[in-house]
This record gives C-alpha cells, structure tokens and sequence, in this order.
C-alpha cells in the first residue's frame, strides 16, 4: 500500500473541492432527520471541502483527512465478510449494508463501500481508490447542518477546529485475575483458564494508537507500521501462547484432526463475551474482552 508521494502530500480539501458541486448538497433541520445521511460520505463545503465519514453503526461522523489517513479510517471501520458472501453482493448489497465498508478477510482485507445510493460495491484497494470514492459519491453539507452529527470519539479533528469537549471515562483499576473462559465444541462443553496481567494490560492500554510521521518523510510501509501498533505483542506477553498450547493440548488428548483443531478454535473465539458493561456505560469506546 504505497501511495503516489505527491498525491499523499496535496491537501485532501483540495482535490476534493475541485469536483464537488455544491449545489447537489443535503439540508435538515433537525437531528432526526441526519439518521437519512448514515454511511454517506460528507463534504464540508463551507470549510474548504474537508470530507467526513458517517459510520452508519453508530450514526457518528469520522474525519477522513487526507487520502492516507482517510484509507486507514475507512479501513478500520470495516465489516469483515467472506469471498462467497461478497460474490453474491456484485450486482447489489443487501440494504443491512448500506453505507458500510466490507473487508474480504479471506483475500488480504481488500476493502469495498457499500453506497447508500444504489447499494453498489466500489473497490477501496488503494489509498488513491478511497480518494476518488470519495471525490465522486462525496454529498456536499453546510457547517450548520454537519454541526447536528455528532463527531464520534475515536475521531480526528481538522486542522484549527474547536476541540469536542468528551467527558472522562472512569474505568475501575484492573487487577491480576484468572479468566475462565467456557464455551461448547460438537455438543461438548469445555473449559480453558488463563491467568491475564495487569501489568500486561495496562502496557496495551498506554500504548500510542496513532502514528505520526513528517510530510516529508513517510514510511514507504505506512499501513504496515499503523497496523503494527495494534498487533505487535508485547515482550512479556504470553498469553496468546498460552491459550494455543492449551487448545492444542486437548485436541491432542481427543486425536482431532488439523481441521477439528481450527473449529475448537473457531469455537473457542467465538464464545468469548463482550464487556457490555463497558459499553453501555460508555458506547463510545471500543470496549474489547479481558
């Protein structure tokens, strides 16, 4: 993923301005009606074309920046989906994915939208792809109207904004603990504990989740090196390796296959509960397991 450098560096703003017409924009006067604009791509006429993602999950807008940083959000906002599934989605998405990013998990994460419009799919493989989705689906929105969608948390801001002001999360302090996880294979119920480090924890939680770098001296592996922040295990984390052990373990007990290895795991991920404490108290945040 190597965007063409002079391209990366010219203002998004700029190139998007270029192609809006803005007489084909949107208005509402109320917030009810901005529910209408879920998973469009909005753009900023009255402020220099900056362009804004709004993420139909949770109707909250995403600041989409230039074109390498607007790739990487729209990315990280993606739906997973399998090569069959969206094979059958060519002619026309079903409505349940409007406005949504697909990523074929089992071809690379090769990234599509979904256009609330006409429920087509168009490729997003390359930053310069995201640009011109972007540049040619993009609805322009006066500063008023945008103002009524409320920026998600997890957004940038443009350059020179006000900053939304985002009352503190309080998260009760993470202590040492063994977590049980249950979960059932071919009617069969099973049970893995796993001791799970604060220490650990709290390294995760204080990590950077944003990669800067100058203008003038990109990564030639941008997308690489932004994943990495995210993937990249710790020194003194063995937990994963734990767990894999144990999987393999009783598959070895029960002479299972290769294959009745991947579905044990398979099963095993797919039981683990989600904190929904954390996430009704703060449905902003991307509350995973622990």
């Amino acid at each position: 993923m190597i965007m063409i450098k002079k391209l990366a560096k010219i203002n998004l703003f700029i190139i998007i301005s270029s192609a809006i017409i803005i007489g084909a924009g949107f208005s509402f006067s109320n917030t009810a009606q901005a529910a209408s604009l879920n998973g469009r791509i909005l753009l900023q006429v009255q402020a220099q074309g900056q362009a804004w993602y709004i993420n139909p999950v949770n109707s909250n807008r995403y600041y989409l920046g230039r074109p390498n940083d607007a790739f990487l959000v729209m990315r990280s906002l993606g739906l997973g989906i399998s090569n069959s599934d969206l094979n059958s989605f060519l002619v026309k998405a079903p409505a349940r994915l409007s406005g949504r990013i697909l990523l074929k998990v089992q071809d690379k994460g090769q990234a599509y939208y979904v256009n609330p419009l006409d429920l087509k799919l168009y490729y997003l493989g390359r930053p310069a792809d995201a640009f011109q989705v972007m540049r040619n689906l993009g609805l322009g929105i006066s500063n008023s109207d945008l103002a009524k969608i409320k920026i998600a948390t997890t957004s940038s801001l443009p350059l020179n904004s006000t900053p939304v002001a985002v009352q503190p999360v309080v998260v009760a302090p993470i202590n040492d603990q063994v977590k049980t996880f249950s979960f059932i294979y071919q009617n069969n119920n099973y049970q893995i504990s796993q001791p799970l480090s604060a220490a650990v924890y709290n390294s995760y939680k204080n990590s950077p989740k944003v990669y800067t770098y100058t203008s003038n001296n990109e990564p030639p592996n941008l997308r690489e090196v932004f994943y990495g922040l995210f993937l990249n295990l710790k020194s003194n984390d063995t937990s994963l390796d734990d767990i894999v052990s144990k999987l393999k373990n009783i598959a070895t007990t029960n002479n299972w296959s290769d294959d009745q290895l991947l579905e044990f795991t398979l099963a095993f991920i797919q039981y683990i509960p989600y904190d929904q404490s954390k996430v009704t108290a703060n449905p902003g945040v991307n509350s995973n397991p622990f």
